[in-house]
């Protein structure tokens, strides 16, 4: 079923109780039905990196998730803009989910997927038909603005500008190129890191744009945003990939070409060469 019909079924079929909140494109009520995890009564106000936020998921299309977290000074006050963007351009995209607070754990159906937003800690969770997690994205409590994400199998990162792997347009191994701590700066201090994992699904970390760090520990990534932009929102795409064409064609739908042009490194191939022929 498309997405804009699951839209216009939830709008049709759903009030939602709390001003703060607001759904749209489930084909599933948020909060309703059996939820994975356990309900729990902590404090369901939505928080980054020690302040309130506002936690905003859209589809970009069936396959890739645009997902915005944006500090606030107080619960009250106007959501920040984002910066203008050297890579992004104007992309069409369907809002799902949008909030200052989260009560109940939310859940619904968003075409071939389940998409799930839990609190205590804040968690995203996108899973197959099957139920089987996909990725899940969690922000534990804290004021440093980390992001944990899982990192199953192999790993690649993509080098924009030659500091990874010595040429512009790279794909390499993230974990050859960890150190002993399991620290790796994964591109420069002006770009934006894209990593993607062999089962699948592929992350692209558009903002803060900076001096940030990623930390990998056993099947586990974590995010750091720059101490200096921990007041400013930070926006990732989520993409499920089946092939690599595909994932250049989802790219194609938001970004332009100082990202599309060396993405079409034939390196790429050859290191998704094998999660292609798993497929």
């Amino acid at each position: 079923m498309p997405i804009l019909i699951l839209f216009l079924f939830f709008l049709l079929n759903v009030t939602v109780s709390d001003s703060n909140q607001s759904t749209a494109g489930i084909d599933k009520p948020f909060g309703s039905g059996i939820c994975s995890e356990e309900r729990t009564h902590s404090d369901p106000i939505i928080r980054y990196g020690g302040n309130h936020a506002i936690l905003t998921i859209a589809t970009v299309s069936d396959y890739t998730f645009e997902i915005t977290l944006a500090p606030l000074e107080t619960i009250h006050s106007s959501e920040p803009e984002l910066p203008e963007s050297d890579i992004l351009i104007e992309y069409e995209r369907e809002q799902l989910w949008k909030s200052r607070t989260i009560m109940d754990p939310v859940r619904g159906n968003v075409g071939e997927y389940i998409l799930e937003v839990l609190r205590s800690p804040l968690r995203i969770n996108l899973r197959n038909e099957d139920n089987s997690i996909i990725q899940q994205l969690k922000w534990p409590d804290g004021e440093d603005g980390r992001m944990e994400f899982q990192t199953n199998g192999d790993l690649f990162g993509f080098d924009m500008d030659g500091s990874q792997s010595g040429e512009k347009g790279e794909w390499y191994s993230v974990r050859d190129r960890v150190d002993s701590g399991g620290q790796f700066i994964p591109v420069g201090a002006n770009q934006s890191p894209v990593i993607a994992g062999e089962d699948g699904w592929a992350i692209f970390f558009h903002h803060p744009a900076g001096d940030n760090k990623i930390i990998l520990k056993d099947d586990t990534g974590l995010f750091f945003p720059s101490a200096e932009e921990l007041n400013s929102p930070m926006q990732l795409f989520l993409t499920i990939w089946d092939d690599t064409q595909h994932l250049l064609s989802e790219y194609s739908l938001f970004a332009n070409e100082s990202l599309l042009i060396p993405l079409q490194s034939s390196d790429i191939n050859q290191l998704f060469g094998a999660s292609e022929n798993s497929q």
